[in-house]
């Protein structure tokens, strides 16, 4: 399944560590729908040509007046190196 979607990067400092000095890509989708979208953690989402794994299941995105569901937001990351 293909839909658009608002993307915003997230920054995260991440431990050097004897195995890996990597970077982590991660960004949270803001993905509008009148439903829940049915993505789950664990699922892989290609995110500007990048495929990321879907880290936690998503949250609800409500309307701040009225409650009504937006969509969900959904984190995905995965740490290079």
């Amino acid at each position: 399944m293909s839909t658009s979607a608002l993307v915003a990067p997230v920054s995260r400092t991440d431990q050097d560590t004897p195995v890996s000095t990597g970077v982590t890509v991660a960004y949270d989708i803001y993905a509008r729908s009148r439903t829940p979208t049915g993505v789950r953690e664990g699922d892989v989402a290609v995110v500007r040509g990048q495929r990321l794994l879907v880290v936690s299941e998503p949250a609800v995105w409500h309307r701040k007046r009225g409650g009504g569901h937006v969509g969900d937001v959904i984190s995905v990351g995965w740490k290079k190196g």
